[in-house]
């Protein structure tokens, strides 16, 4: 149901193309051949709102823009029966205030399906956000759980929260990927890849904002930012141009890359992507790995096995790169694996900054396909041609960026997995309501509290307090749960205790005096499994 004949013509497009992905044969008008029947009497197209007199329930999906949404349930309560229920599919407006001025207080409900791309190429088998308002009738919220569990789709019961859960974590995540974009850190392509491979998503942000619609995204970023004050969700100023030139992502063919049929599958076309400068790329004979850890040892690994002569030695650190400067011969390029400080800082230690630049393995490093290439201002051309071929050789795709905290995919996987803590504040969601949304619903590998308790509290409190350091006004402080686990020496799974309880008794680093942690807000034993 569209107010306009153009727009319903582009919704009924909208839904062959979903039917087509169920890979069923299909007539001349596009309708699944084993279906075609049962669908021509369940499925009517109009600009005609009076046929939803009948309906029951009647969810609203219209733009998200308060007055909108509140209009045509509005006019939907003057048509239809007493015992009808309304859904607001809102991201980020207020389903209490929606729900009082449709004039169904006690009958309205949020319904917040997480990715309708990926239920639709799963079949149904994702979360749908089941959100109520203080006055929502038990029995409403009931029946709706139940009419989502019959379309095998797994109810989750929110509070009216900005944002809920899903939203909440996915909005600001992909306003601080196209704010990375805009501000020339690393480009559309490569933060994309650098998501994909580094993280294990299936896509990266700027695709993804792409496929919800850059104007959605757009409208519901105003909404959280005017809900809730936060400038993490204060629209990034190329949003709204991109938006007013009708690039709008999948649907118009071009947003942050362009596609060459709107709604195709196919892997987009990178665009505006930042040129890489190059340079002529030296022959690497020799690798020495500075270091003493599990990542040092797996770089040495990589290289071995990639068949060059590898020397392993000490520990990293600035000092050590003062250190290098005289013991290497010139021409030598000097690269630190560091994941939070300056890589200028390393090079300004030397005497020879321009052969300094970042290289980013991710652990375990044989494993791990991605390899983060980090430009200082003062790094040459053929110093970053020459990590580039270098990562090749090594199986690594290679993703380049300038010298920032956390890099590419630190500086979005940190304060996303830190806003996910911050949830728990209030205590409104445990950890695993939010880990079942974002690992079922938006086919996250690793849930956030698991992936928290994998990196360690302790080194994504370090990266997330350095972040914040840097861009306050942008970046949340660490969550005061995560603090008080790692001060508590609850570290995740290197101490089989972190958000989750990996065996009992839990083991923490330090013991400290109990008047210390009278005050945490959770138990030193996990309660949650």
């Amino acid at each position: 149901m569209e107010d306009d004949p153009a727009t319903l013509k582009r919704g009924m497009a909208r839904v062959r193309h979903q039917l087509h992905q169920l890979g069923a044969p299909v007539d001349e008008l596009g309708f699944p051949t084993w279906d075609r029947k049962q669908l021509r009497d369940q499925i009517d197209f109009t600009t005609r709102l009076e046929w939803a007199r009948t309906a029951d329930p009647v969810i609203e999906a219209v733009p998200e823009r308060l007055d909108a949404k509140c209009a045509v349930l509005a006019h939907a309560d003057s048509m239809c029966g007493p015992g009808a229920v309304f859904a607001t599919n809102t991201t980020g407006l207020s389903v209490t205030e929606i729900a009082a001025r449709s004039g169904r207080m006690t009958r309205a409900v949020g319904i917040h399906l997480a990715d309708v791309d990926r239920l639709a190429d799963s079949r149904g088998t994702g979360v749908v956000e089941v959100v109520s308002t203080p006055v929502t009738e038990n029995t409403v919220t009931r029946d709706m759980e139940g009419l989502l569990g019959s379309l095998d789709l797994t109810p989750v019961r929110i509070p009216d929260l900005p944002g809920f859960v899903g939203a909440a974590l996915t909005m600001g995540y992909l306003n601080s990927a196209a704010r990375m974009c805009a501000e020339g850190y690393a480009s559309c392509a490569d933060i994309d890849t650098a998501i994909s491979l580094g993280c294990g998503l299936p896509v990266g942000p700027l695709t993804q904002a792409d496929t919800i619609g850059l104007d959605v995204v757009h409208d519901s970023l105003t909404a959280l930012y005017q809900r809730t004050g936060d400038r993490m969700y204060s629209p990034v100023p190329p949003l709204a141009r991109m938006v007013s030139a009708g690039l709008t992502g999948r649907k118009s063919g071009q947003g942050f890359h362009h596609y060459p049929t709107p709604d195709d599958k196919d892997t987009p076309d990178r665009v505006g992507a930042i040129r890489r400068r190059t340079g002529a790329a030296l022959s690497v004979c020799r690798v020495g790995v500075v270091g003493s850890g599990v990542m040092a040892a797996g770089i040495a690994e990589v290289c071995i096995q990639s068949g060059y002569p590898t020397t392993l030695v000490g520990r990293t650190g600035t000092t050590v790169f003062a250190r290098l400067d005289t013991e290497a011969k010139p021409g030598t390029i000097l690269a630190t694996t560091t994941s939070s400080l300056s890589v200028l800082d390393c090079a300004r230690a030397t005497s020879r900054p321009h052969d300094v630049a970042g290289v980013h393995f991710f652990n375990p490093a044989p494993a791990m396909r991605l390899l983060e290439v980090v430009r200082t201002p003062l790094t040459t051309d053929h110093v970053i041609a020459t990590i580039h071929a270098w990562g090749i050789t090594l199986a690594k795709h290679t993703v380049e960026c300038t010298d920032r905290t956390g890099f590419i995919v630190n500086a979005l996987l940190l304060p996303y997995l830190n806003h996910a803590a911050t949830l728990l504040h209030n205590r409104h969601v445990t950890p695993p309501v939010i880990d079942t949304i974002i690992a079922c619903g938006y086919g996250h590998p690793l849930s956030p509290f698991q992936l928290l308790d994998l990196i360690g509290l302790d080194v994504t409190l370090t990266i997330q307090q350095r972040l914040h350091d840097t861009s306050p006004e942008s970046t949340l402080p660490p969550a005061r749960c995560l603090e008080k686990l790692a001060a508590a020496g609850h570290l995740g799974r290197k101490t089989s205790c972190g958000f989750r309880n990996y065996h009992t008794p839990c083991n923490p680093v330090s013991t400290r005096p109990q008047s210390a942690l009278s005050r945490q807000p959770l138990p030193p034993q996990s309660p949650w499994p």
